[in-house]
């Protein structure tokens, strides 16, 4: 596989600053992006005496056993109980691996909140078209240079320098044209896909790290990827349906946030013999680095398994609302928060402004921090 090269040491010395500490703060958003959301109304949680007005600086090993009929101690009591043998005097709202306690910032908020508690919202935003609107506001607000609480504008992108090939995904027609540079007009936006390959075709054994990243003997073993035979038949025109699901969810993407170019490596680079691998693999630096933004299919175990749609489970969804706790009034969940790179540490690198699709969420990542779904925003 092919190996990146950093362009200078500073590059790679900000790379591993950004991934070698886990001391994140979580400041309330610049962002306007409070949405209408389903979490506005009235709870009607059933709170025990105790619950009812829970001290959230108390140790894990200091909190009373569970009570029957409370929503609070039924949905604590199996995240609580290996975090208590593990942890035992770790403050509960200081637990964020086993239990999350957020609230929604507004003007009015109780004096007794402090910068501990997360904002943002108990659960996800299951509406698609809520969930795409998010997501164009984190790209917006970039754009602006209002993505972090200091205002300095995100590093943009070469404009001129345009992969060898892209995918036209067009506005929603089925489809799809492999596009060269020279067809495309000057400083037109590419998007670009980080994805896991998986398994070839027929072997069963697991996924490897060399099947995760793209290489010159991989790709020729997919009836998808575009070889010198195909090559001129993709530029005259070929159906969505032709692709896996990953790819059609990356298309999805592009299309609904109002891009037409994107770039997939077995799609735009000819894979196979005669193919021209050797060539533009040294080139994939500056694709990564040079995208709009790039898309990370983080929770896609391969190419046929897609990101789009996901199967949440019931707890995932599951909140209780607290409203005179020690910080005034909060949401209780379970912890929700997946955000971690599983995309290859290149491509995370070298993106300017990346997209991650998890199994529980979305998160956009840029250098003014992450922002998630639930509206938490997080930067170091």
């Amino acid at each position: 596989a092919y190996k990146y090269n950093f362009t200078d040491n500073r590059e790679r010395r900000e790379w591993l600053t950004f991934n070698a500490s886990n001391e994140w703060i979580y400041p309330c958003d610049v962002a306007e992006v409070w949405l209408e959301s389903p979490f506005s109304h009235e709870d009607s949680s059933k709170l025990c005496d105790r619950c009812r007005n829970i001290d959230l600086n108390a140790t894990l090993s200091s909190l009373h056993e569970p009570k029957d009929g409370c929503d609070l101690c039924q949905l604590l009591l199996k995240p609580l109980e290996e975090a208590r043998n593990k942890e035992p005097k770790t403050p509960l709202l200081e637990a964020r691996q086993y239990v999350r306690i957020c609230a929604v910032p507004k003007p009015q908020d109780d004096s007794r909140r402090s910068n501990s508690i997360q904002p943002g919202l108990p659960g996800f935003l299951q509406d698609s078209e809520l969930h795409f609107k998010l997501i164009k506001e984190w790209i917006r607000l970039c754009d602006e240079g209002k993505c972090s609480q200091d205002r300095r504008p995100c590093p943009k992108p070469d404009r001129a320098r345009m992969p060898t090939r892209v995918i036209d995904v067009g506005d929603g027609y089925p489809m799809l044209f492999l596009r060269d540079k020279d067809k495309i007009s000057q400083g037109a936006h590419y998007v670009a896909l980080s994805h896991c390959w998986g398994k070839p075709p027929g072997k069963q054994e697991e996924t490897t790290k060399e099947q995760k990243e793209p290489s010159k003997e991989l790709g020729k073993n997919w009836n998808w990827s575009t070889t010198t035979s195909n090559k001129e038949k993709r530029a005259q025109g070929f159906l969505i349906t032709e692709l896996p699901q990953t790819f059609q969810d990356a298309i999805e993407v592009t299309r609904k946030l109002g891009q037409r170019y994107l770039w997939i490596d077995s799609l735009c680079i000819i894979q196979g013999e005669n193919g021209d691998w050797e060539t533009e693999a040294k080139k994939m630096e500056a694709v990564f680095k040079n995208a709009y933004y790039t898309i990370a299919a983080t929770s896609a175990e391969d190419s046929n398994k897609g990101f789009l749609n996901r199967a949440l489970e019931k707890k995932d969804s599951q909140y209780v609302t607290v409203p005179n706790s020690s910080h005034g009034k909060v949401y209780v969940c379970t912890s929700i928060d997946d955000f971690h790179s599983d995309v290859e540490e290149g491509e995370r690198a070298l993106s300017r402004r990346m997209i991650h699709f998890t199994k529980r969420q979305t998160y956009w990542e840029c250098g003014g921090g992450v922002r998630f779904e639930t509206l938490t925003y997080m930067k170091k």
